[in-house]
């Protein structure tokens, strides 16, 4: 995805969450791969969803940001990319 595209997104991410509409706000950042965003955009709308959708998008995004937390840090520790 090219840059200006994904500035774009990452923008109507933040016009989402504005406007009060977390689940598009979300589905940008995952498209984008902004896992932290992501998960801040959960934590701050955590009342806009059901328990259940929140373990839900827990379930499936936490891990992922997890992941991509760690290949960062193996990058950082061998200098290169993982």
């Amino acid at each position: 995805m090219q840059s200006k595209s994904l500035e774009n997104i990452a923008m109507a991410a933040e016009m989402f969450e504005k406007g009060n509409l977390p689940s598009r706000a979300i589905q940008c950042y995952e498209r984008i791969g902004a896992w932290e965003q992501l998960l801040h955009c959960l934590h701050r709308h955590s009342d806009a969803f059901l328990p259940s959708q929140r373990q839900v998008m827990a379930n499936r995004y936490i891990p992922i940001a997890l992941n991509k937390l760690y290949q960062i840090m193996t990058q950082e520790v061998h200098g290169g990319k993982a």
